[in-house]
């Protein structure tokens, strides 16, 4: 299957231009920066929007043919909603989690939506220090705040806190999902100039496809209009000049030419309502199950279906998931919400379309209830349960959450989490071809069996007296501590700070063991970090710190969104003053909150700097490979 390649940022990478196998999916997303280019770099493009669930009704100069300004087809505030996104980049440096990689600079897409926000690409802002955007037709770049991140469906939500840069410009409205050979225009700033670009097209697909950055199967539009490096974040808009999605990925021109990828308005629409319910992103739910298409009439029989029923068997249930209290494994689901589901996985779509029944699990938002009929061991039942976030149930995360990836030095023995980000630094990006079997096992197939399991691998031994012998062990997962099973890197770090025997006994995968000293450890550490400008022996991060984005207050949001909505009619003015005293008194308990929380976090970096995953840079990604029939985890 190919892979996409996101379409956001242009990032022109000389080291990895193309560095693809046949079939790969890039997202033109960032361009990789040229070598002393200061403000040039990964150019991501992308820029379009979508509004919020309210229309906003185009005014009538929109639609005057004599405007000088108008630069094509399209009115001209249209083409002033959108703006380019410059980004600075900051990467960890996975192998060597207590360094940091040489900054890098891209340029992508964005729109503005109603609420004075902003959309763009998840991956234009990855791993990002600044963002600053800039308006059509402006010399001026404005610095930007990142409200809100969604990786796994690769949408990032901005505002600007000076709302002077919001004035004439017009929020696009969001329009509804388009239907087979649908018109539509895409707009942004791809490679190949500075100014605005728009191509057009028509909707050759809509289906359930695999993000290239969240690896995570959500609902997508196929379009033949081109998308470049630096278009991703850009709108997509129909004939009513409706933004029906944000353009992210395409395929290779190796495998073929104007394929590009949009996300649909549904899937901005739930981005946006999770971050307006819960004041931050939670993410796409799971299902909690992986399950085999029951296309086989022997099958069928055996698992006593009658002749008219149809479903899919569960062949596995995440432990952790909710899943986990209603289904078992060699259940048949016949329904989801009422939808009976197809032999094949599919359930009724729109007019002589059938789609995966996955599209309903991911309408749904964290913590709702599902109502599934099921056939279990002859016995027809309906079950609910409760559905949980996706990213939340995979063992080995596609994407690091922490500023700075978590690492533990003990007498030279560098433990880390496993991660793809870290797969991808240790072994390029074909990492899936070069990676040791097992950890990509994990990777594909690992299940957390408790909350806050990690696997914890001996990433490198460095070489000193205390190590000899151990020093050519690398990349192994660590089973278990002086006896007791390791389950994450903080628990580690525990038993050894609580153990007073005499050796430390690590078992190693492969029956490999490393036994050292425990006090002769302790006394050698010190000149072992000193020697190789480690600037501590630890980075093990709480929940609390897991913040993957410079939050903005909420609550100024959402006062802002009241307002506009006022002076469009769409709210009587008394809410409005109601919501704006309960978000100033928000706002002063966040701001006393917030300044605790910069200066405890200026404490950590005096001693270890926080480091993010490192940005997207065009080049093909992979993706997690899953059968056909698995649904997301």
């Amino acid at each position: 299957m190919p892979k996409r390649r996101r379409d956001g940022c242009d990032l022109q990478d000389p080291q990895n231009a193309g560095s693809s196998g046949s079939g790969a999916v890039h997202s033109p997303g960032h361009s990789t920066p040229k070598t002393g280019g200061a403000g040039e770099g990964r150019s991501t493009a992308a820029a379009g929007g979508a509004a919020g669930a309210h229309r906003v009704p185009l005014s009538p100069p929109l639609f005057d043919a004599d405007d000088d300004e108008d630069e094509s087809h399209l009115p001209a505030l249209v083409l002033d909603s959108i703006v380019k996104v410059f980004s600075t980049h900051c990467t960890p440096n996975f192998s060597l989690p207590w360094q940091m990689r040489k900054q890098e600079y891209s340029t992508s897409s964005g729109f503005v939506i109603e609420g004075q926000r902003i959309l763009t690409n998840a991956h234009s802002v990855e791993n990002f220090t600044v963002v600053r955007v800039k308006k059509r037709g402006s010399a001026d770049k404005v610095t930007a705040r990142v409200v809100a991140i969604g990786d796994e469906c690769d949408i990032a939500l901005l505002t600007v806190d000076d709302a002077e840069f919001f004035r004439d410009m017009h929020p696009l409205p969001l329009g509804s999902l388009p239907h087979l050979q649908d018109r539509v225009t895409v707009v942004g700033y791809p490679i190949g100039g500075e100014s605005i670009s728009v191509t057009e097209g028509v909707v050759s697909r809509v289906e359930i496809q695999q993000y290239s950055h969240g690896a995570t199967e959500l609902l997508s539009v196929q379009i033949d209009a081109a998308i470049n490096p630096g278009n991703s974040g850009g709108p997509a808009l129909n004939a009513r000049l409706e933004c029906i999605g944000i353009a992210f990925q395409s395929l290779s021109t190796r495998e073929a030419e104007n394929v590009g990828y949009v996300i649909p308005s549904p899937v901005v629409n739930h981005f946006l309502t999770d971050v307006s319910r819960n004041g931050r992103y939670t993410g796409f739910c799971s299902s909690g199950l992986e399950w085999q298409a029951l296309e086989n009439a022997a099958l069928r029989r055996y698992l006593g279906m009658h002749a008219s029923e149809t479903g899919v068997l569960v062949r596995r249930v995440y432990p952790l998931s909710g899943a986990a209290t209603a289904l078992r494994k060699n259940d048949v689901v016949l329904e989801f919400e009422r939808n009976r589901i197809g032999n094949d996985g599919t359930v009724p779509f729109r007019r002589n379309e059938r789609i995966n029944f996955n599209l309903l699990v991911k309408n749904k938002y964290v913590g709702e209830q599902c109502t599934l009929r099921i056939l279990r061991d002859g016995k027809r039942l309906t079950v609910r349960y409760q559905l949980d976030e996706s990213s939340s149930l995979l063992l080995v995360p596609v994407h690091e959450k922490r500023r700075q990836p978590e690492y533990l030095v003990v007498a030279g023995l560098v433990f880390v989490v496993l991660t793809e980000p870290y797969l991808r630094s240790e072994y390029g990006e074909r990492f899936e071809f070069e990676a040791p079997v097992k950890l990509l096992n994990q990777l594909m197939h690992g299940e957390k069996r408790h909350v806050n399991e990690q696997v914890v691998i001996l990433s490198q031994v460095i070489h000193h007296d205390i190590t000899t012998g151990y020093q050519a062990l690398n990349n192994l997962q660590l089973l278990r501590c002086n006896g007791e099973e390791v389950r994450n890197l903080a628990h580690l770090a525990e038993m050894i700070d609580a153990f007073d025997g005499e050796f430390l006994r690590f078992a190693l995968e492969y029956e490999e063991i490393i036994v050292i000293a425990r006090e002769r450890a302790h006394r050698l550490s010190g000149d072992i970090l000193q020697q190789h400008f480690i600037p501590a022996d630890r980075s093990i991060c709480h929940e609390a710190e897991f913040a993957e984005v410079d939050e903005i207050s909420m609550a100024k949001v959402r006062r802002r969104v009241d307002q506009c909505k006022a002076m469009s009619g769409t709210a009587p003015p008394e809410d409005v003053t109601e919501s704006g005293r309960a978000a100033e008194e928000e706002d002063a308990d966040e701001a006393t909150m917030e300044g605790a929380g910069r200066a405890q976090q200026r404490g950590r970096q005096r001693g270890r700097p926080r480091r993010r995953q490192p940005p997207t840079r065009g080049r093909n990604r992979p993706r997690r490979q899953r059968t056909r029939g698995d649904t997301d985890a």
